[in-house]
């Protein structure tokens, strides 16, 4: 009896172990995946300011290959496509990066954005009225909200949001 609580005990304690160092080799991984999105990244962004749009997204779609919720990548990629002209494409890639990080406030201006450069300033006005209600100092949502009630023919409250995007921008007082 004795052997078979000892084996049991051997048996139990091995698979202990096992699942540890499953748990381990899983940190390790996440942590050398964000590794190499970082670098990925670095890369991507000299790509970009050397205008080498489409070198930049071969690196941005290896980010997301093994870090789909990045929510750099996405903007990264839907301002690209803006870049190119293609709002059509850059708002589906900004679109599933909210979706997959919803709380980027990023990915939710640069989607402003796209819709006032194709003329919807409902839906751009709507997007910004969302940020602006989690992040009501946020100066450049303000400025943009300024812009679609400006093209709504809503020159008041277009002024309000300016001005106070101003003084956010440039608080009284300090220098």
């Amino acid at each position: 009896m004795t052997r078979k609580i000892v084996v049991l005990s051997l048996i139990i304690l091995f698979a202990i172990i096992f699942v540890e160092a499953q748990e381990i080799d899983k940190k390790i991984s996440r942590k050398e995946i964000i590794k190499q999105s970082r670098l990925l990244m670095k890369e991507s962004i000299k790509l970009i300011d050397n205008n080498k749009y489409d070198s930049a997204l071969i690196f941005l779609d290896s980010i997301l290959s093994i870090d789909k919720k990045n929510p750099d990548a996405h903007y990264y990629k839907g301002f690209i496509f803006l870049e190119k002209g293609d709002s059509t494409t850059a708002m589906t890639v900004l679109s599933e990066g909210i979706s997959k990080s919803p709380m980027s406030t990023r990915l939710k201006i640069l989607s402003s954005k796209v819709l006032l450069n194709q003329g919807d300033y409902t839906e751009a006005g709507i997007l910004l009225d969302k940020i602006l209600a989690i992040k009501p100092k946020e100066c450049e949502a303000l400025y943009l909200r300024g812009v679609s009630l400006l093209e709504a023919n809503d020159t008041v409250t277009a002024i309000e949001k300016f001005q106070k995007a101003l003084g956010i921008a440039f608080p009284k007082g300090k220098k």
